[in-house]
């Protein structure tokens, strides 16, 4: 057993064997007289504590360790009261302590047991912070169930914080699509416009007619803009091409049958309606073209009619309505 005799009383380390009989008692009613027996004294009162609380152990040798100067004594002392074998512990020897450090290490004792008991897998028997108190044993179940808590605990909190990582992540992806799609928004009608011409262009193009090749060709042989003008234009995949025109007067509407069909065109009879505009066209009539098979056109031998020297419709204030 050893006992540190610094600043606080030492304490007895058991090992299991019979009761320690303790037959001098009268050493408590005597004022001690030295630090030897002062040490002594505290030594007999953790026997007696000892002896209380483990009566089938005994203690059956003393060591004591320490720097003060008194451990001589406090081992003559202690050997003639306990009738034990004492023995003065030197920690230098024990742990081959190199020589520099050596006299330190005799008042280092506390300080070793402290760290052999946090080391120790089961803890030591002797409470070196509470000498006179019995140590603590491990609850190594109790250990495991609060380590496992703490990792369970420590893992939940690691996945909550993995979750809002990834839901700040998403939720930052989630705006920008939101402010993209406010801008594209604003546009869809010119989304929507350009897809309905497109969507004609595949047509035309699935027909397998060059039908802006009609368009232009029909821009030339047509009269002047001053006699006719055509209101709407539509193609079928059929080969039909109806038009629907404003003209000035129904002799404009007769010379236009004539050069549709003086240009290849099957015409259909024309359907004449008075209609007039705010230009000074009176009629409107709806024509309707057949393509024959054989017809070719070759813009090169047709010439557009001349632009007149009012018209305003390449001008962009006109097209953005600011003419008209």
């Amino acid at each position: 057993m050893k006992f540190p005799v610094e600043p606080a009383p030492a304490s007895a380390e058991s090992k299991p064997e019979a009761t320690l009989p303790v037959t001098d008692t009268n050493f408590t009613t005597t004022k001690p007289e030295t630090v030897a027996d002062a040490v002594t004294i505290e030594v007999i009162r953790s026997l007696h504590a000892f002896s209380g609380t483990e009566p089938n152990r005994s203690v059956v040798r003393v060591a004591v360790s320490g720097a003060t100067g008194h451990e001589a004594a406090v081992v003559e002392a202690i050997a003639k009261r306990l009738n034990r074998p004492c023995t003065l512990l030197d920690p230098a020897t024990v742990f081959e302590v190199p020589a520099d450090a050596r006299e330190h290490a005799t008042g280092a004792l506390p300080a070793i047991g402290l760290a052999l008991g946090c080391g120790d897998d089961g803890g030591l028997p002797f409470d070196f912070l509470n000498p006179k108190k019995p140590a603590v044993q491990r609850d190594m179940r109790r250990i495991r169930i609060l380590a496992g808590a703490a990792a369970a605990v420590a893992l939940v909190v690691f996945t909550l914080a993995i979750r809002q990582y990834l839901i700040n992540r998403h939720q930052k992806v989630l705006d920008q699509l939101r402010t993209q799609l406010a801008t594209e928004e604003k546009q869809r009608p010119t989304f929507q416009k350009m897809v309905r011409h497109a969507a004609l262009v595949k047509e035309w193009t699935d027909g397998g007619r060059s039908w802006l090749d009609h368009y232009a060709y029909l821009s030339a042989v047509l009269p002047a803009s001053e006699e006719v003008y055509i209101t709407s234009l539509g193609v079928s995949g059929a080969g039909l091409i109806r038009l629907t025109v404003q003209a000035r007067s129904g002799e404009t509407l007769a010379k236009l049958d004539k050069q549709l069909r003086a240009a290849g065109y099957d015409v259909k009879p024309l359907a004449i309606t008075p209609g007039a505009d705010r230009h000074g066209y009176e009629f409107r009539s709806t024509v309707e073209l057949i393509i024959p098979p054989k017809l070719t056109i070759d813009l090169s031998k047709v010439k557009t009619p001349a632009r007149p020297a009012d018209d305003v419709s390449l001008d962009p204030t006109f097209n953005k309505g600011g003419g008209g």
